[in-house]
């Protein structure tokens, strides 16, 4: 699926990428894939696509790489790095008189102080503050009431302990980013991108709030075409249900679903599984032509 706010019927993504690449312009051109993995393979297809020519500036970027850049132009802070992180918690947990988490005797152990950290880094990315943690325990009761009190106070310290610093994770990140006024977002984009015209986003299949909030900013980048181009097959909400609410959200800030122009390549056992995975009924005639190719493997738990 592709949204776009452009005024268009329908695009073809590859075909637009690769007659940037045949008119040496890829400059002009901006892909924001979802891991350093997909943006190392992507950046090597590209430049192998250059034969016998030198390779222009390729602009690929994740998220994460595009917001460091635009956030560092206009406030300077040092990356925060998993061992401060650990620091940072362990401080504050042994600094604060908690409830839960005083149950342990001899210290909280350092796998639990990590699944605190992470918990904590993970409701940053999502844009959910302290304060709105400690709201939302005040709906919860026992010891996941007391738990979810001592991490908001831990998520809390721990904040004010980053920022005494300037240090930054993700989460610290997309919220300066999405603070910055239109102008200083437009200044610091054009500093690293000046020559892009179009950008794509590319190959993902989950966003945050934020990171919907994000693209929205930058669709808004004047003489900026934005494309977003994710899996999403609306016919099957146990596979795909948990796009939903970024599907909604884009089409409220105005993005409308235009028509992927581009030659289909998906098998049939392929559609087969996009249709009806996880669904209480399977086409059965036509699973069954593949039922010698399907392996179950059993697991005595999630982490095996």
């Amino acid at each position: 699926m592709i949204l776009t706010k452009e005024k268009i019927d329908s695009i073809n993504i590859t075909e637009l990428i690769d007659n940037k690449i045949k008119n040496d312009s890829v400059r002009t051109l901006l892909i924001i894939v979802p891991t350093n993995r997909k943006l190392r393979q992507l950046k090597k297809t590209i430049i192998s696509s250059y034969k016998n020519k030198p390779v222009t500036k390729i602009n690929v970027e994740t998220l994460t790489t595009l917001t460091t850049k635009i956030n560092n132009f206009h406030k300077p802070f040092i990356p925060l790095s998993e061992a401060a992180s650990s620091v940072f918690i362990k401080q504050a947990v042994e600094e604060l008189e908690l409830k839960y988490f005083a149950a342990y005797s001899s210290g909280v152990p350092f796998g639990t102080l990590d699944k605190i950290k992470n918990v904590i880094s993970e409701y940053k990315r999502h844009g959910i503050s302290s304060n709105k943690l400690l709201e939302e325990s005040n709906k919860l009761e026992g010891s996941e009431k007391s738990k979810a009190e001592d991490i908001a106070s831990i998520y809390e310290l721990y904040n004010k302990k980053c920022q005494i610093l300037s240090v930054e994770e993700l989460g610290d990140i997309y919220s300066d980013v999405l603070n910055l006024t239109m102008q200083d977002f437009t200044e610091s984009f054009n500093n690293y991108f000046s020559t892009v015209e179009t950008i794509i986003l590319n190959e993902f299949d989950e966003f945050t709030s934020p990171e919907v909030k994000i693209i929205n900013k930058l669709s808004e980048l004047s003489e900026k075409k934005v494309f977003l181009s994710f899996d999403y097959y609306n016919y099957n909400p146990s596979l795909f249900s948990h796009l939903d609410e970024s599907y909604t959200k884009l089409e409220e800030y105005g993005f409308n679903r235009v028509v992927d122009s581009a030659p289909t390549d998906t098998s049939e056992f392929k559609s087969l599984v996009r249709s009806n995975l996880f669904q209480p009924k399977m086409n059965i005639k036509k699973s069954e032509k593949y039922k010698n190719n399907i392996h179950k493997i059993e697991l005595q738990n999630r982490i095996e």
